[in-house]
């Protein structure tokens, strides 16, 4: 079919339970993901542009990741994260891509997964940075929302980002 030109997608949903709380875990196995998808590139811009199977041009942004918010200093070395889920179960982040759970070093993805049951899940919405009391998604559109504000920027030149939200917070 898609070598016709007719849009496929294969999507795997597989319950699991976590405690008492049932959810899917959803995974997209056709068509697999570009590697690119993977990466983010901060100086590439917030837009590639990709063909899509109707021959139109969708305009993608791209997003920031993990190292993107422990450059801002959103994420740091040391903080507190949990699962949204399971807030008694925590780790502390050791930088931006390991943190210490049960006395081992593990990758937060690996965390997330412990913690969750499922084979997959994606961290930026599930996991919660303890100090701030947000996800990792949230914290990641603040510094997307940052970065659209003054795009001459780069992340490590957005240190005052604290006092951004505090103004922001006393707006109402």
């Amino acid at each position: 079919m898609a070598a016709n030109g007719l849009p496929i997608r294969v999507i795997e949903v597989r319950p699991c339970q976590i405690g008492q709380e049932f959810c899917l875990d959803v995974q997209q196995l056709i068509p697999v993901p570009a590697y690119q998808d993977f990466y983010s590139d901060i100086n590439r811009g917030p837009s590639a542009k990709a063909r899509s199977g109707t021959g139109s041009t969708v305009v993608r942004r791209q997003r920031l990741g993990r190292a993107e918010l422990y450059d801002a200093g959103l994420i740091k070395s040391g903080d507190t994260i949990h699962v949204s889920i399971e807030p008694e179960k925590k780790a502390t982040l050791v930088d931006q891509k390991f943190c210490e759970y049960n006395g081992e070093k593990i990758s937060i993805f690996e965390f997330a997964k412990r913690v969750t049951g499922c084979s997959s899940v994606n961290i930026f919405q599930v996991v919660v940075r303890e100090e701030t009391g947000q996800t990792f998604g949230e914290l990641r559109e603040r510094l997307e929302a940052e970065l659209e504000e003054e795009p001459e920027k780069t992340v490590p030149e957005l240190e005052a980002i604290p006092a951004v939200s505090q103004s922001v917070a006393s707006d109402g």
